[in-house]
C-alpha cells in the first residue's frame, strides 16, 4: 500500500502539476524503499541555496520540505533525496534527541561537514539507485 501524502503551502505555492509529480514519484520511491504510512510534502520558498530538508523534529514527524521554485524537472532528484531522509528516520537510522543532538545507528555525531554527514554519506551512495528504481516502477 502507498503512503498518503499531503501538502502544506505556507504561501501562494499551491500548483496541481507538482502535486501529481510529488505524489507519483513518492508512490514509486516507496516500492523501492520503506517510507512511513503518511507524510506531508511542505511546498515553500526555502532559504538560498536550500532545495528540500527533511524535519527530525518530532512535531513534524514524517514531514518533508522542497522548494517551490523547483521545476518539474528538479524535483525528482530533491525529492529522492528527502525521501531517503525520511527513510532514514523511519527506520531509526538517523534520529535527534530534544536537546539537539544528532545520532546516527545510535551513534552520537559530533560537528562535521555537511557533505560528510553519515546520512548524507548514505544518500549519496543510494540516491542515484533508488530514483533509477523508482521511474522504472513510475513507468509502468
Amino acid at each position: 500500500m502507498f503512503p498518503s501524502v499531503w501538502f502544506s503551502y505556507p504561501g501562494d505555492d499551491q500548483t496541481e502539476w507538482r502535486e501529481v509529480v510529488c505524489r507519483k514519484l513518492t508512490e514509486a520511491v516507496s516500492t523501492v524503499i520503506s517510507l512511513p504510512e503518511e507524510i506531508i510534502i511542505r511546498v515553500a520558498n526555502l532559504r538560498d541555496g536550500t532545495y528540500g530538508s527533511a524535519a527530525l523534529e518530532f512535531r513534524f514527524r514524517n514531514r518533508i520540505s522542497i522548494s517551490s521554485v523547483l521545476s518539474a524537472e528538479e524535483i525528482p532528484e530533491v525529492l529522492v533525496h528527502e525521501l531517503i531522509h525520511l527513510n532514514q528516520i523511519h527506520s531509526g537510522m538517523l534520529r535527534a534527541s530534544r536537546i539537539g543532538d544528532y545520532y546516527w545507528n545510535e551513534q552520537i555525531v559530533v560537528s562535521t561537514p555537511y557533505e560528510k554527514l553519515p546520512w548524507e554519506v548514505d544518500v549519496a551512495a543510494r540516491q542515484a539507485e533508488v530514483l533509477k528504481e523508482a521511474l522504472v516502477y513510475a513507468m509502468k
